[in-house]
């Protein structure tokens, strides 16, 4: 992993276990939009991390402390999805694959989400 990337591995361990826990998605609407959206400075300090993992509807510390605890595992998970990724033939993210056909990079997400609605995609009721 890059020197210019500390946090990676917090980030992509914390992110495995969202996964796991059923709420990989909620994890990045959050925690990404907290390290993107320009309004959280130092996002790598204090409780703002654990706090976008709250949002998300996870325990924060829990994970956080987790991540840390349990790295033989959740490596092995990362290194699985990894494999995963290199047989589509592609690599970083990043890539969605949907019935075998890949979305690779930002700019495919709406195609993505095309393909989706034509196979039956319905938006979900918010109200429950």
């Amino acid at each position: 992993m890059a020197d210019q990337q500390p946090y990676i591995h917090r980030l992509t361990r914390t992110a495995e276990l969202a996964t796991q826990a059923g709420k990989g998605m909620e994890f990045l609407n959050h925690v990404v939009r907290m390290l993107w959206d320009g309004s959280t400075d130092n996002w790598h300090e204090g409780d703002h991390l654990s706090r976008a993992i709250n949002l998300a509807g996870l325990n924060g510390k829990t994970l956080l402390d987790r991540a840390e605890t349990n790295v033989g595992r959740i490596d092995a998970a990362i290194s699985n999805n990894e494999a995963a990724q290199e047989k589509t033939g592609h690599s970083g993210t990043p890539l969605m694959v949907f019935k075998g056909e890949p979305f690779f990079s930002q700019d495919r997400i709406k195609l993505l989400i095309w393909r989706l609605k034509e196979s039956g995609l319905r938006a979900r009721n918010s109200s429950g």
